[in-house]
């Protein structure tokens, strides 16, 4: 297990992700080489590791109580030395703020809503494990996103998001010429409350990806491991969305 917290975005296609519809093909190509021409430009910046040698934590979560909690953030201070403040590049300002991390991003239509948000922030590594995180979207548009991503980043990771319109969407990077919001698997459940704080629960276990919203199992999906162990906060919004995104907590269990 190893500590981080980097920074990880680019504007992408809303074409790809803004629908649950799979996209032409020259979309497809074109969103990939986009990706490709601003990640190799984009530069990760990591904060210091702090030393931390005794996890206490009030978090209740039911998966896996026996295993061991490494990683117990209820942001009552910046103890964990989140990255905060202004980012000019993704249009973010970053607090912690009354037990909350605030993610507040505002965007402007400047292309004819081509482009959006993908934003990735990697906290923890590890390989089999349970993640906990209690977050909220508070936005009158429907085109955004929160959850988790495993396994890597935008090449390699899986992630589970949903929206505040009782959606889930799965997104594996390792599918080829098919990365759009959804395409491992997308749907409905009636655990996803709307407009409300939503719990996220996710168990790595060999090679499979079990869901929970609120303490309901939703689905698996069975992944390929890339053996990239980064667990990151995964966010997505169009372009000329506003929203701003609550985090009440962050637990993580390792095996």
């Amino acid at each position: 297990m190893r500590r981080k917290i980097l920074l990880i975005g680019f504007a992408l296609s809303i074409v790809l992700f803004g629908c649950t519809t799979q996209p032409s093909d020259e979309d497809i190509a074109r969103a990939i080489e986009e990706t490709q021409i601003v990640g190799s430009t984009s530069t990760p910046r990591a904060t210091n590791t702090p030393v931390i040698t005794e996890v206490k934590c009030s978090i209740e979560e039911e998966q896996h109580e026996e295993w061991e909690t490494t990683f117990c953030d209820t942001f009552d201070d910046n103890s964990y030395e989140w990255e905060l403040g202004l980012d000019p590049d993704f249009g973010t300002q970053t607090t912690i703020s009354n037990g909350k991390l605030i993610i507040d991003y505002e965007s402007t239509n400047q292309t004819g809503y081509t482009t959006g948000l993908s934003l990735v922030i990697p906290f923890w590594e590890s390989k089999d494990y349970v993640v906990n995180i209690l977050g909220e979207m508070d936005s009158v548009f429907n085109q955004c996103t929160w959850g988790v991503m495993v396994n890597g980043f935008f090449d390699t990771g899986v992630s589970f998001e949903i929206n505040n319109q009782g959606e889930y969407f799965i997104t594996d990077s390792n599918i080829p010429g098919e990365y759009y919001l959804g395409n491992g698997e997308y749907g409905t459940h009636n655990a996803i409350k709307w407009d409300a704080p939503n719990s996220i629960t996710i168990v790595t276990e060999d090679d499979k990806l079990t869901f929970y919203i609120n303490g309901t199992l939703i689905t698996s999906y069975e992944y390929e491991y890339s053996n990239n162990n980064d667990i990151s906060i995964s966010l997505w919004a169009a372009e000329g969305v506003n929203v701003v995104y609550d985090f009440d907590h962050i637990l993580i269990r390792e095996e």
